[in-house]
C-alpha cells in the first residue's frame, strides 16, 4: 500500500504485512496527514483486530462545538483501508460545507482543496452491499432501528440516477472488471 501526503512523504508497507506492521503504518499516515488548522489521531471505534481499516479523526478548533449537541460529531472520520479498490469509479470529493459555500456564491473566497480522482468504491458494490446488511439485520426483533436504519437511505441514494450516474441503464451493460 502507497500513501501520498501533501508533504510528499512516501508510506510503504511490506506485500504481506502483519498486525503490528499495519498498525505503525497507520500510526504514521495519521500523523503525516496535514490539514491546516486541524490534527489527526486514529478513531479507537473504527478498527479490526487485523487493522486492515481504521478511521482517522480529523479534528478542528471550533467555535460552536457546544451548540452541535449530539447529532454531529465534532470531527471528520476519514475511513481509511488497506484492500484494493475493485471495481472502482474515480470521484471528485466534496463537503457540505463547500456545498453551501458555493450555493451562497462565497466559495471563490476559500482555498478550493478538495480531493479529485479519489478511487471510491463502485456504487453497485455499495448497493450490494447495503442490501446485505439490511437483509442480516431488519429481521431482528431485537435489533434497533438506529443501527440498521441508515442503510435504507444509502441505499436508495444509490440507486438514484442524479445520485449515482454510474449505475447502467436497462440498455448498457455492466463491466465490474
Amino acid at each position: 500500500m502507497r500513501a501520498r501526503c501533501a508533504r510528499g512523504l512516501k508510506l510503504n508497507e511490506p506485500r504481506h504485512p502483519s498486525g503490528r506492521t499495519k498498525k505503525a503504518f497507520f500510526d504514521r499516515l495519521a500523523t503525516a496527514i496535514h490539514v491546516p488548522g486541524a490534527s489527526t489521531s486514529l478513531d479507537p471505534n473504527v478498527q479490526d483486530a487485523s487493522w486492515r481499516s481504521v478511521g482517522l479523526r480529523v479534528r478542528y478548533d471550533g467555535h460552536y462545538l457546544l451548540e452541535l449537541g449530539e447529532l454531529f460529531k465534532p470531527f471528520v472520520l476519514l475511513e481509511v483501508g488497506s484492500a484494493p479498490v475493485t471495481p472502482f469509479v474515480a470521484c471528485d470529493l466534496t463537503s457540505v460545507v463547500h456545498d453551501e459555500l458555493a450555493a451562497q456564491g462565497q466559495a471563490q473566497q476559500f482555498l478550493d482543496n478538495r480531493p479529485r480522482g479519489v478511487r471510491c468504491v463502485h456504487p453497485l458494490v455499495t448497493l450490494l452491499e447495503k442490501l446485505d446488511a439490511l437483509h442480516r439485520h431488519v429481521p431482528r426483533a431485537t435489533r434497533e432501528p438506529t443501527g440498521f436504519v441508515r442503510h435504507f437511505e444509502d441505499a436508495a441514494k444509490r440507486l438514484s440516477p442524479r445520485r449515482s450516474p454510474y449505475l447502467p441503464s436497462r440498455t448498457m451493460p455492466v463491466f465490474l472488471s
